[in-house]
């Protein structure tokens, strides 16, 4: 049985009658990322709300996130772990920890330090949205920004698709994980060897294609915060997919992104209807 990527769109587009005919088909790699972004829905809102509509928001937050652990599946990775395993360990976070959702508790993702941090986290992802190119690229972002949306995304796969690009991007994946991995003090194994079945491979090489995806389609303007929804989540999702099969998403535009930087995982990258239940194989509108 394959293993998705379950982005957040899919579990909230999904009744339980499509998660279970979802579940007869696949498994699902459920990831922290999955489980902050249900808990901490609308937490700008927390206190601000009267206590109608903020019960309203909890038993919904409630609902979602026990249907994500009732329904999907009893196991999760944690992404910071299963990093640090990788590096310690010298091998894919495939083989690495796996916790038991039965150790959940939404509390846990609703304390007042998972707050603050999620408000430190939105102004991480305001940088990352709001990049902007440096003087010296001019000419390769000028570039970027005449070509099309098919252009960008069919030279993206075509130069990640070259063995020596992707032995490139591995060392320099490597070297930026291992300098932060002896920042912090963790051991670094000797058979830390990075491929694209590597977790860490995956996160650093979907930032690399994020780049010339952002400059094409918004130029130094900052990235729209909903189009698609939450640019960085929506790299982590496609960024787990180096351990897992493939993804499930409602949201075409993260889809896209994933059907360049994956080519070899197409057959798995899902779109799923929400109207039928059913998950179509994707396939941006140009090559229908």
């Amino acid at each position: 049985m394959k293993t998705l990527v379950l982005d957040k769109s899919a579990l909230i587009g999904a009744s339980r009658y499509g998660i279970k005919k979802l579940r007869e088909r696949f498994d699902f790699l459920l990831t922290d990322t999955l489980l902050h972004e249900i808990a901490t829905e609308g937490f700008k809102e927390h206190g601000k709300l009267c206590e109608k509509k903020q019960k309203k928001l909890d038993q919904r937050i409630d609902a979602t996130f026990a249907k994500t652990v009732r329904d999907l599946g009893n196991s999760w990775i944690e992404m910071n772990v299963s990093i640090r395993w990788e590096i310690e360990n010298g091998r894919s976070a495939k083989f690495g920890p796996i916790f038991s959702t039965e150790d959940i508790r939404i509390t846990d993702y609703l304390s007042p330090k998972v707050l603050k941090l999620s408000a430190e986290y939105e102004g991480r992802i305001g940088n990352l949205t709001g990049m902007k190119h440096h003087p010296e690229d001019e000419d390769d972002f000028q570039v970027v920004r005449r070509m099309s949306e098919r252009e960008v995304l069919e030279k993206m796969e075509h130069d990640f698709a070259r063995e020596q690009a992707i032995c490139d991007i591995a060392e320099d994946a490597r070297r930026s994980f291992v300098e932060s991995a002896r920042e912090r003090g963790w051991s670094v194994s000797s058979y830390y060897k990075l491929d694209r079945g590597w977790l860490s491979f995956g996160m650093y090489l979907v930032h690399r294609g994020y780049v010339p995806w952002k400059f094409n389609k918004y130029g130094d303007e900052p990235a729209q915060p909903k189009k698609p929804a939450n640019p960085s989540f929506d790299l982590i999702y496609i960024g787990h997919m180096a351990i897992a099969d493939g993804i499930l998403s409602t949201d075409k535009e993260q889809l896209k992104l994933a059907w360049a930087i994956w080519p070899e995982k197409r057959e798995n990258i899902y779109y799923y209807d929400q109207a039928t239940h059913e998950p179509e194989v994707f396939e941006p509108e140009w090559k229908l």
